[in-house]
């Protein structure tokens, strides 16, 4: 991916408004392959500082102070590649642009602006004066010498607006609002290219139209040997014409070879952007909404880099293509007279046997597409459950299950293909036909006398040259038509409903910890009965309180609901005293601990899994973490401790330690609102005494809401509520509720 970010950086931004290299800039702002603390301070550092010049700089437009704090409160990740800025640029309402130029050619529109240094850090530039440069910084304005900040400028510049005054568009996901189909994608796909990558567009035209005028030299000397040549023996013409006609062909060649790389220029820049703006699609989803099995999403992925593909060549091919078979009519007219008749049957002819072939292929590609993807999720399943499968000796049942998937695949693929390379192969024989029709035109045209013998040879070239674009064309066509009726997955991917915040504000507001739930119901989609009917609860800031019931009572809904990971359908959730939808999801959520009845860890290092979304974590709140949790006991009992990878889904830990490694990740940031899911389940008696004993001092005035069935975790509850078939039974003190449950197990 690095390599390949590198290439397009070399290839693509290069050649946009005379932009750096991206690796360059990425270098510049704390990217390099660095020491790991090195390497994270150095993208703090340059990153959010770069960031902070932003946000001031969009200010100014708007006439706005800076608030509080900067904006590293209002982004989740570090700014450390133009990628991921632009991603955290979201926040702050403005666009980003950058450019290789020095300060002094710079003009009064220009400002404000940030240079970016050669040491990675950079500077808000207001204007420029006789006297030097207005910088900005935390201190306020402060003019530099001219020769100082030139000497220190790295040679990136870049431009801030806000949106409101840029492209008119809403967010960086614009392309692909109100897509409700596959044609939809495609559509957007070709105007995100042509908004994005247009000069290179432009200069991929132009190649095709050279190429296109380089075309009619084979044509024009074949005619001059047979009617200039061969009657009058002219050997000096003829070496003159040749040196020409291959002068010519080399030409081609390279137009050729630089259509070749700038349309894979092209589509490959605007795949990186746009799978990286699908898989965002995905992540900020609403759960309820999000897609559930990975294989329809890894098949898409596939099919954005086959649309990108194939957009800028279906682009360049109907600007140029079709007006250049017009223009190369009238040459053919002019040569050969009624000879221009072959290529229109031709052109006839391809079109509706592509029809034929599509009408064909049609339903037969919907078919192996949602077959394809039933192949890919059963792979993910059985790889995920490979240990479950054996132990239930289910693998026979799952090969004759992938057999019978497999030979479905196998026929509507094969009558796919069929219908595909009946299209393709009908191009061939339709050129060879049409020059055959040229060669029986021509023959009466030279009985006429209206046309010569090289006139006819050249025409016979010259059809097969018009012809072969434009069945190219079609055939690109059909394979739009194609992929429109596959992208319809894809579409539905992206016209997902986003979480988002009612109010921006909400970003700097911290979050003390109470809770209330007016009226909440909730019912899990497809599922017979509510989860949660009706539910009115109040939690103060500072309350340890405990939820017990039997299984499917509501606990573990109710928590997901008050970290805002679904919606009620009716009621309020209020979080110290505001709707939680006020808030940023990722504000919210950051601000709250929470951990799962499920531990889920990822294929990384113990560190990165406890401190998973952190761009930074303090030494102290991360040994915090590990030790109420018991994590720093494991780790120091692992040869490569904090470094040690745990495996796909943490298969490498046993179920109480993933536990642990969940319980340090909802401790790390100290939060002010501990949400916890049956925290000790998988742990034995022993080490779940331990962390209720470390965990009882960690959650003075925090406040603590824990769903169990363990007796034991009751010490660290003062109130204790009864959940029954989605609505509470009982709230009060501990001890009373316990007591009013007569004796029997709270559990």
């Amino acid at each position: 991916m690095n390599r390949l970010r590198s290439l397009l950086g070399k290839r693509a931004e290069a050649a946009q408004a005379n932009g750096p290299d991206r690796e360059q800039i990425a270098a510049r702002i704390g990217k390099r392959p660095q020491p790991p603390q090195a390497a994270q301070a150095d993208n703090q550092a340059g990153g959010q500082h770069l960031l902070s010049g932003i946000d001031r700089a969009s200010r100014q437009w708007r006439d706005q102070p800076t608030p509080p704090g900067g904006p590293e409160r209002h982004v989740e990740a570090d700014p450390s590649s133009p990628e991921t800025l632009a991603a955290a640029v979201e926040h702050l309402d403005a666009r980003v642009s950058y450019v290789t130029a020095r300060l002094e050619d710079l003009v009064k529109q220009d400002f404000p602006c940030i240079a970016l240094l050669k040491d990675g850090s950079s500077l808000l530039i207001n204007a420029r004066t006789p006297e030097g440069y207005v910088i900005e910084g935390d201190s306020g304005e402060r003019i530099m010498a001219t020769e100082a900040l030139e000497a220190r400028q790295s040679g990136t510049v870049f431009f801030v607006r806000p949106r409101s005054l840029t492209d008119n568009a809403e967010s960086d996901d614009a392309p692909f609002r109100e897509v409700r189909d596959g044609f939809g994608v495609f559509r957007d796909v070709m105007a995100h290219i042509w908004e994005t990558r247009r000069r290179l567009l432009m200069q991929l035209i132009l190649a095709s139209a050279l190429s296109y005028v380089f075309l009619l030299a084979l044509p024009l000397f074949t005619m001059a040997v047979y009617d200039r040549v061969v009657p009058h023996r002219a050997m000096e013409t003829l070496w003159a014409l040749s040196l020409g006609v291959l002068l010519a062909l080399g030409l081609d060649f390279q137009l050729r070879f630089v259509r070749m790389k700038l349309v894979d220029a092209i589509g490959a820049s605007a795949y990186l952007a746009l799978q990286a703006r699908f898989f965002r699609r995905v992540l900020n989803a609403e759960l309820e909404s999000a897609p559930r099995v990975a294989g329809p999403i890894a098949h898409q992925v596939r099919e954005i880099e086959q649309v990108c593909n194939l957009a800028p060549t279906l682009m360049a091919a109907v600007i140029v293509d079709v007006p250049f078979f017009f223009l190369l009519m009238g040459v053919l007219y002019l040569i050969g007279g009624l000879v221009v008749i072959a290529p229109l049957v031709g052109v006839f002819g391809l079109a509706g046997l592509h029809a034929l072939g599509h009408a064909r292929t049609g339903s037969a590609i919907q078919k192996s597409v949602e077959i394809t993807q039933k192949q890919s999720n059963q792979v993910f399943e059985t790889v995920a459950a490979l240990e479950t499968v054996k132990a239930a000796t289910a693998q026979t049942h799952l090969l004759r299950r992938w057999e019978r998937i497999s030979d479905e695949a196998g026929y509507y693929g094969h009558r796919a293909r069929l219908w595909a390379g009946f299209a393709a192969q009908s191009t061939m024989i339709v050129v060879q036909a049409v020059i055959v029709l040229v060669l029986i035109i021509g023959v009466y045209q030279i009985g006429t006398g209206a046309m010569s013998v090289g006139a006819l040879a050249a025409s016979s070239l010259l059809v097969g040259r018009m012809v072969a674009p434009i069945g190219n064309l079609i055939a690109q066509g059909d394979k739009a038509l194609q992929l429109s009726e596959a992208l319809n997955g894809l579409a539905q991917v992206l016209s997902t409903p986003q979480e988002s915040a009612g109010d921006a504000t909400r970003g700097n507001s911290r979050i003390r910890g109470g809770l209330a739930l007016n009226g909440v119901s909730f019912a899990y989609a497809g599922a017979g009965k509510k989860a949660l009917d009706n539910i009115h609860l109040s939690i103060k800031p500072g309350e340890h309180v405990g939820i017990i019931g039997r299984v499917g009572c509501g606990k573990s809904t109710l928590l997901r609901l008050a970290l805002r990971l679904h919606q009620p359908e009716t009621g309020s959730v209020l979080i110290d005293g505001q709707d939680i939808r006020q808030f940023p999801p990722h504000v919210l959520r950051r601000a709250c601990g929470f951990m799962r009845q499920d531990a889920i860890l990822f294929d990384d290092t113990l560190y990165n899994n406890i401190c998973l979304g952190l761009d930074h974590v303090d030494d102290s709140d991360f040994d915090f973490a590990a030790e109420i949790s018991g994590v720093s006991q494991m780790a120091a009992n692992l040869p490569n401790g904090y470094s040690t990878r745990v495996g796909m889904r943490g298969e490498a830990l046993s179920g109480g330690e993933r536990q642990m490694v969940a319980m340090a990740r909802a401790l790390v940031t100290r939060p002010n609102l501990l949400l916890l899911d049956e925290p000790t389940a998988a742990m034995d008696n022993a080490l779940e005494l331990a962390i209720i004993r470390r965990l009882r001092p960690a959650l003075v005035s925090k406040t603590l809401i824990v769903a169990t069935h363990r007796v034991p975790v009751l010490e660290l509850v003062d109130r204790l509520i009864v959940m029954e078939r989605g609505h509470i039974v009982a709230d009060g003190p501990k001890q009373q509720v316990l007591a009013k449950l007569n004796g029997t197990s709270a559990a």
